[in-house]
């Protein structure tokens, strides 16, 4: 499983939709092998969004997170105006490093 953080902002500052989650998850597939969806406001009119996915390897749980919040941004009505920005397997080598 890998957690894959999308970024999205809103081309206009504005708040967080309602049940964000629900929402993305409502465009998931059985081919995106979507465990968990967790949103955060990072600063507004900006969010991270973490999926949860099963995958084989690193580079597929990141295309088909993609997959997913393109759909979402493309069929969900309480989206249109947010657009991804950014998405990838966050590298958590450096808190580790860290407690060394």
């Amino acid at each position: 499983m890998y957690l894959v953080h999308m970024v999205l902002v809103a081309a206009s500052t504005r708040e967080m939709p309602d049940r964000l989650g629900e929402l993305i998850s409502s465009a998931a597939r059985p081919e995106d092998r979507l465990e968990h969806l967790s949103v955060h406001l990072s600063a507004p009119g900006r969010l991270v969004v973490g999926a949860y996915l099963l995958a084989e390897r690193l580079e597929e749980a990141e295309r088909r997170a993609v997959a997913l919040c393109d759909r979402a941004l493309s069929t969900v009505p309480e989206l249109r105006g947010w657009r991804l920005v950014d998405a990838g397997v966050p590298l958590l080598a450096p808190f580790y490093e860290g407690l060394l």
